[in-house]
């Protein structure tokens, strides 16, 4: 059965419930992390930065336009500071659900071959409705497999059927970007890895030395990504470890 985006109301409630669980797994300790969800095409809910994140209550999430970022509601506690992941966490929601337009040669009465127009084809990928921001252990050692190389590829693992569209015969590429001083200074990088080709399957982007964003149609896939993520992280983690004991000292 397909889950349905709650109420305003029930998803403020929903996220705070996920920041709890994500909190126990140890993916948004110490006041890092986040999430967001969209509560419609132009707004969408937000976690505040530098607050323990399994203590948040819905009264305490900011109402932020989905486009800029830009904040539309503040919640009743003025000390809160919206999350500074919010033009990230826009870029990937607004990124993730643009239609393509693709030129095609127009045929039928009148036209002729060197005539073109534009039609749309409908979404490149499925809107985009929630990201969660995840600074577990297991994310940022991921992230050091890739070495020299802008990704990390995961194969031959059933959980990889997690991931919406993706099989376990993919060779899922997965972006590694480099870690900055501050988080709104990761956006053009984060913009960049969203249009390149490779990435198209992709639900993750790996920042060094940092964590990873990670999301979904809605709140519930992203969840599931979250966690299939994690786990893809753990077993490319460990099988490195274990080619490594295998070499000859």
């Amino acid at each position: 059965m397909v889950k349905r985006s709650p109420p305003p109301k029930n998803q403020a409630e929903l996220l705070c419930r996920m920041l709890r669980l994500f909190y126990d797994k140890g993916w948004v300790a110490g006041t890092g992390g986040g999430i967001c969800a969209a509560t419609g095409p132009k707004t969408a809910l937000m976690a505040p930065t530098g607050v323990h994140k399994e203590a948040v209550k819905p009264s305490d999430l900011f109402v932020v336009d989905r486009q800029s970022g830009a904040v539309v509601r503040t919640p009743r506690n003025r000390s809160l500071t919206v999350s500074e992941c919010a033009p990230i966490f826009c870029a990937i929601m607004n990124r993730r659900s643009e239609d393509q337009a693709l030129p095609v040669r127009a045929r039928g009465a009148g036209a002729s071959e060197d005539t073109a127009r534009t039609i749309r084809t409908g979404p490149r990928y499925k809107r985009i409705g929630s990201v969660m921001h995840s600074h577990a252990l297991s994310s940022v050692l991921a992230a050091d497999r890739a070495g020299d190389r802008d990704h990390v590829v995961i194969e031959s693992l059933e959980m990889l059927k997690g991931i919406r569209g993706v099989s376990n015969q993919s060779k899922h590429a997965v972006p590694v970007i480099h870690n900055t001083s501050r988080e709104r200074d990761l956006l053009d990088e984060i913009r960049r890895v969203l249009d390149k080709p490779l990435f198209k399957e992709t639900y993750c982007i790996l920042v060094r030395d940092h964590g990873a964003y990670i999301w979904g149609e809605e709140i519930w896939e992203t969840k599931r990504h979250a966690e299939v993520y994690h786990f893809l992280f753990e077993a490319v983690v460990a099988r490195s470890e274990q080619k490594q004991s295998r070499l000859p000292r």
